[in-house]
């Protein structure tokens, strides 16, 4: 399956994806919704971290669900794969809380805690592994687009 959208589907074919996404039928993508649609759709399971890193970049309104309008402005705009790039490094200049431009565990601890969604500490040692290809014991900018992609 091809791991980005393509690019000739119409609104009408974007608003059919986002139905088959809609589980529950309300109208409104939560993560969980969108967690199960993009493992689907790349046929691997995404990582709650990529998935909170998508869902905040489509989700404008910042009210914790994805709308039919949030979900089509996005994706007439580009492919899946490059959903967020700009967002993406705006999104780690937002967790790195020092501006060091290294993420720390305790950095990713709070900004998932003020977003209402806590990690365990053993959930933190995992996304190390993953994002932390130098070991060195934080993320920079490069591991963490590259940990993102990777996920994709």
């Amino acid at each position: 399956m091809d791991k980005q959208l393509d690019p000739t589907l119409t609104r009408e074919d974007y608003k059919r994806k986002f139905e088959e996404c809609d589980k529950d039928k309300d109208g409104k993508l939560t993560v969980a919704e969108l967690k199960t649609y993009l493992s689907q759709l790349l046929s691997t399971d995404v990582s709650d971290f990529a998935v909170k890193s998508v869902f905040d970049t489509l989700d404008k309104s910042k009210d914790g669900l994805i709308s039919i309008d949030e979900w089509l402005d996005a994706l007439d705009k580009k492919p899946l794969k490059n959903i967020g790039q700009e967002d993406l490094t705006e999104t780690f200049k937002q967790i790195d809380k020092n501006g060091d431009g290294k993420i720390t565990k305790d950095e990713i601890k709070e900004v998932m805690k003020c977003k209402n969604s806590p990690v365990t500490d053993e959930e933190l040692d995992a996304m190390m592994l993953v994002y932390d290809k130098d070991n060195n014991g934080s993320i920079d900018i490069e591991e963490f687009v590259n940990g993102f992609y990777n996920d994709l």
